[in-house]
């Protein structure tokens, strides 16, 4: 039976506003100079021999070992959204992008979105609770059933599959404008691993079957 809507129990109805971001639609593109800095810190960071950042440096190789990637992803959550229920809501919208994309037998043949998602601090100070500051990256490895489709039909199953995922009150738990996909370029994973050691290096999960490798909720 498919669902088209997954509705799960969350607190989670404002703090979008406090974010103000700039308009990710417009966003014009990942330069070159950007992805050299990361790549240097990212070399950098691997030839460690720091205890404070020798694990997050073989995750950061691991994590680079599949680039270039294919589909970046930026999931930002209201106020109040705790971390389980951040988990549980990427989850719902991994397992409905995996139907979307693999059919509805994904888990039987084990077909599934690949790669990663590290969680991230916001910038901004303005949060009265931790929890309200991570959002999420995902890092999506290609896969040949991609090309069956054009980027822009990817995208726009993306937020057609987001508006879907709702709380236990019926509210979209993903705000349009603070969410987005695009494709990431190169050495993407030093950014999103760029505040990454090894007191947090369980903030980079692997994407699994039933979404994150563990947080499975």
């Amino acid at each position: 039976m498919k669902v088209d809507t997954i509705t799960t129990t969350a607190s989670n109805n404002t703090g979008f506003s406090r974010l103000n971001p700039c308009n990710v639609r417009n966003w014009k593109g990942w330069s070159p100079e950007k992805a050299e800095y990361h790549r240097k810190n990212n070399d950098k960071k691997c030839k460690t021999i720091s205890t404070y950042s020798k694990i997050t440096a073989q995750y950061l190789q691991f994590v680079r070992s599949f680039e270039p990637y294919y589909f970046f992803i930026t999931l930002t959550f209201g106020q109040f959204t705790g971390f389980d229920k951040r988990c549980q809501f990427t989850n719902n919208l991994l397992f409905m992008l995996n139907r979307k994309k693999f059919t509805d037998k994904f888990k039987a043949r084990n077909h599934f979105l690949e790669g990663f998602a590290i969680f991230e601090d916001h910038p901004s100070r303005n949060f009265e609770y931790d929890d309200d500051k991570l959002h999420i990256h995902l890092l999506i490895k290609h896969n040949k059933k991609f090309d069956e489709k054009s980027f822009s039909q990817h995208v726009d199953e993306f937020y057609t599959i987001a508006r879907k995922i709702k709380d236990s009150k019926d509210r979209p738990v993903f705000n349009e404008k603070y969410i987005d996909i695009r494709a990431p370029g190169e050495e993407r994973a030093g950014y999103c691993m760029a505040d990454i050691n090894d007191k947090n290096v369980s903030r980079v999960k692997m994407l699994c079957v039933d979404g994150l490798s563990d947080n499975l909720l």
